[in-house]
């Protein structure tokens, strides 16, 4: 641990930008919270009573601990636990509608009200010391999002009896398979998700995974509207991200997995993930499709086409102007910052309306909430401006993760507009309200560019439009 907290206030701490290495190890070690373990499961009867023998050897305080199997539609209902079993646990259960896990840990975090929680897959095998480990981080930070290590073995034939056995140390371990070296790779090359950036979310996967709930709530949890496999805890945790949670990998949170890693089984690893997840395979193929549809950032998304999620939000927010300072206004924008949604604001008049609206970037609604969750970035414009295009991409290239949270672009008059990243945005919004500022501030840091240094210039009230038009 490097450094203390940038900010501390009550019981609460926050980090700077990722470092999850400034949380000191007593505030780490030293709390106790109420954690929720919710496994979706669907027709998986052996592999959850490996999962109950499992959880038995971690010895967990059945006062603070309650096991959710959140049922994908299974054909009958899954096994309940041995008799006597110590750990409180309950079943919930959705139609069969497809593969629904997203849905389905909803489903199980909606039925408790545990402060964390911790989710594992129906035929994963968690360690002694995985659930204490995993829920270690968020209790002591809520905005941390950790995920443990998935290693690989064959449990073909193993009974619930053996697995507790070994996991106890009394026999032998399983044959091992092999581990996925694209996580592997991923854990290493980013010191276990401390240097974080906008693709760190392929190393997050749902199979040995906790996040607060807090956190959990202030994004809507799981799309649960995907039913087709993989890909939902990606964007949950690129989601996560966005809005400001602090990535962890803990090495030592171990689930085994009994099956071969997805690239073993369909193809070879290239750039960090396995190749049948960008050219290989239908499944992986919908899932590339789905990620490109709800993830704005660039590699993900690809290029050209527009999606339904923007990656800037820019909403007009100042006074009235005239109709040719909101038009040109708009032209400035939409020149430099081309995937993005403009909101007018309620007083443009029906001339600006009907000069915009055959182009489906500009919307006379605010923007949803679904939409800030997702946007990258959002730019209010607080008095009517012009600028290059590269001026103002110049200075949005500054809000990248690691970068500064907020620029303020000003002159003598009073600010010309705010351009501020979700991931500050997000992170101060689950803060107490009188500390939001000073958590963007001292978590991202925020900078004031001069409107004359950067080439932003007021428009004024008498702009010729025509002759503005064909400056450009």
């Amino acid at each position: 641990m490097l450094n203390a907290p940038v900010l501390r206030h009550a019981d609460r701490c926050w980090v700077a930008q990722n470092r999850w290495d400034q949380l000191p190890p007593a505030l780490l070690d030293a709390g106790a919270p109420d954690v929720a373990i919710i496994v979706p499961y669907f027709n998986q009867p052996d592999s959850l009573r490996r999962m109950y023998a499992a959880l038995a050897t971690a010895d967990l305080d059945p006062r603070r601990h309650r096991l959710v199997i959140a049922d994908d539609g299974s054909v009958s209902q899954p096994p309940s636990p041995p008799p006597g079993y110590a750990l409180p646990w309950n079943v919930v259960r959705q139609h069969d509608r497809g593969c629904r896990p997203g849905a389905a840990r909803n489903l199980g975090a909606a039925a408790t009200d545990a402060e964390v929680l911790v989710f594992l897959d129906a035929d994963t095998i968690p360690s002694p010391r995985t659930i204490g480990g995993l829920a270690r981080w968020p209790g002591a930070l809520p905005d941390a999002l950790v995920v443990g290590s998935r290693h690989h073995v064959d449990l073909t034939g193993w009974s619930a009896d053996e697995t507790e056995s070994w996991l106890r140390g009394t026999r032998v371990s399983p044959a091992r398979r092999p581990d996925p070296q694209w996580l592997t790779d991923g854990y290493r090359a980013s010191h276990d998700l401390l240097d974080a950036d906008e693709r760190t979310y392929r190393f997050v996967i749902s199979a040995v995974m906790a996040c607060h709930r807090a956190l959990f709530d202030d994004i809507g949890g799981f799309d649960g509207a995907r039913f087709e496999y993989g890909g939902e805890d990606w964007e949950f945790a690129w989601r996560a991200f966005n809005n400001g949670a602090v990535l962890v990998h803990d090495p030592d949170a171990v689930a085994w997995h009994d099956e071969p890693d997805w690239a073993d089984r369909q193809g070879d690893v290239a750039d960090g993930v396995p190749t049948s997840c960008r050219r290989g395979g239908a499944e992986r193929d919908g899932q590339a499709l789905w990620l490109a549809s709800m993830i704005p950032e660039p590699l993900t998304r690809g290029r050209g086409l527009r999606q339904r999620w923007p990656d800037t939000i820019v909403t007009i927010d100042g006074q009235p102007t005239t109709d040719g300072q909101l038009v040109a206004t708009v032209h400035a924008l939409l020149d430099a910052v081309p995937d993005c949604s403009l909101h007018l604001p309620p007083w443009s008049g029906q001339r600006v309306r009907r000069h915009v609206q055959h182009d489906t970037r500009v919307d006379d609604r605010p923007p949803t909430w679904q939409s800030r969750l997702r946007a990258r970035r959002v730019i209010s414009v607080e008095a009517p401006l012009d600028a290059p295009p590269a001026t103002l991409l110049t200075i949005l290239a500054e809000l990248e993760p690691g970068g500064v949270g907020r620029i303020e672009i000003g002159d003598g008059d009073g600010v010309i507009a705010t351009a501020t990243t979700t991931r500050a945005l997000g992170r101060a919004r689950r803060a107490p309200a009188e500390l939001r500022d000073e958590v963007v501030a001292a978590c991202f840091g925020t900078r004031r560019i001069a409107a004359s240094s950067a080439g932003v210039e007021r428009v004024p009230r008498d702009v010729d439009l025509e002759r503005l038009f064909g400056g450009w």
